[in-house]
């Protein structure tokens, strides 16, 4: 992104033995004090069979696949649920949604983390419908 939009992203991931636990710190770094800080967007595309709740406190959401579990994303953010498209069967579009984490960039770099966790098979009670 630095030619373009003169940040530069950078991402570092961690993945537990298990599978489990998977997650991630992006950063946005401006290519020099010239740059004015821009809008950006995180966003994490979902399969359209992948059902999403969002969490009470709007940085989360639980994620229920096809299988029945429980999958828990939670950021540093506020988080939103966004409409989205696939295309992952040929010709074929698919509606679907994906999680959104937004902010500006500035003089300092911004910093995004966030986890995908694998949850209890019971959805939490916190959860909102």
């Amino acid at each position: 992104y630095a030619k373009p939009f003169g940040l530069v992203h950078e991402r570092r991931l961690f993945l537990s033995h298990d599978g489990t636990d998977f997650r991630g710190e992006d950063r946005l770094v401006l290519r020099n004090a010239a740059t004015q800080p821009r809008r950006f967007a995180v966003r994490f595309h979902l399969h359209p069979s992948v059902k999403v709740t969002r969490i009470a406190d709007s940085t989360g959401a639980l994620l229920r696949l096809p299988s029945g579990s429980i999958w828990r994303f939670r950021a540093d953010a506020a988080l939103e649920i966004a409409d989205g498209v696939y295309l992952g069967t040929g010709d074929a579009i698919r509606k679907t949604q994906q999680l959104v984490i937004s902010g500006v960039s500035g003089a300092e770099p911004a910093t995004i983390k966030w986890a995908l966790k694998r949850a209890n098979d019971r959805e939490p009670e916190h959860a909102v419908h």
